[in-house]
């Protein structure tokens, strides 16, 4: 086989070409360099996007999961609700034993009412009655030494018959204020007969201020009951 010769222009056109690969090779080169800047930029500018997206996103799931727990709470839990939308056994059991306690509150209400208002009744005709007199005093016929006695017996004796009865728990506060005003009426009898009978001032001072108060713990007495009361209308 013989070697093949180049001439020079064969020479030079083979210089040429490599000058142009160089060329090429070179332009290829720098391409790459300078993509990736760009394509970087590209990147970091898709990313604070993305992330800025995100933070919405968040921002909107979080207030999403806010409103759905705050409907759970205000209807009682959404879910358990769906799950057994019938009541079971023991909340049946649960609803009849309040239905039940109720009655039975009521009926003790009830009854320890029915105990009460006759007594209250004849309390506050006894204390009416030594106020009329006690206005009429000293111009007292017989009959009304008698009345004004009968009517202090009978307030004491109201008070003994209050201290007898038993309230029911939602009662016991209302009935300690009122037994305590039944007290201080029962307390002023004696001081106010005594006062009376000696032409005291003193003494008839002081029975006039138990009877204030314990017209003041009466009054507190009245009010809780009505309220008490009123939740069972």
């Amino acid at each position: 086989m013989s070697e093949t010769t180049l001439t020079e222009a064969d020479k030079r056109r083979i210089e040429e070409e490599e000058k142009y690969r160089m060329e090429v090779r070179e332009d290829l080169g720098k391409t790459p360099k300078q993509k990736p800047k760009e394509e970087e930029e590209n990147y970091r500018t898709d990313i604070r996007k993305e992330k800025k997206k995100g933070k919405g996103c968040l921002t909107a799931i979080g207030l999403l999961v806010g409103f759905f727990i705050l409907i759970g709470v205000i209807s009682g839990g959404g879910e358990k609700e769906k799950k057994t939308p019938t009541p079971t056994p023991v909340k049946q059991e649960k609803t009849e034993a309040k239905s039940e306690t109720i009655s039975d509150e009521m009926a003790k209400l009830t009854a320890y009412s029915e105990k009460l208002l006759p007594i209250n009744t004849r309390a506050s005709e006894y204390l009416g009655k030594r106020g009329e007199l006690t206005g009429r005093w000293p111009n007292w016929t017989n009959e009304d030494v008698i009345n004004f006695a009968a009517s202090g017996i009978g307030l004491e004796l109201a008070y003994d018959e209050a201290k007898e009865l038993t309230p029911p728990k939602i009662m016991v506060s209302s009935y300690q204020k009122w037994l305590k005003g039944l007290e201080l009426f029962s307390r002023s009898v004696p001081i106010l007969n005594k006062g009376i009978d000696n032409i005291d001032i003193d003494l008839i001072n002081e029975s006039t201020v138990l009877m204030k108060e314990g017209g003041g713990w009466v009054v507190q007495a009245t009010k809780e009951m009505e309220e008490i009361t009123e939740k069972f209308n």
